[in-house]
């Protein structure tokens, strides 16, 4: 199997002090991101 695919996915875990700053990055790098938290205000931060 060969990887031909350019699709640049990542999900992240948690959107606390190092979840929120490694998806933000991961954005910036033009990365789809799915993040998730059981914190709603948190999630509600990293969709504005």
């Amino acid at each position: 199997m060969t990887a031909t695919s350019s699709a640049r996915h990542a999900a992240v875990i948690g959107l606390g002090s190092m979840g929120f700053g490694m998806a933000a990055s991961l954005l910036r790098a033009g990365f789809t991101v799915a993040a998730c938290d059981v914190n709603p205000e948190a999630v509600a931060r990293f969709s504005a």
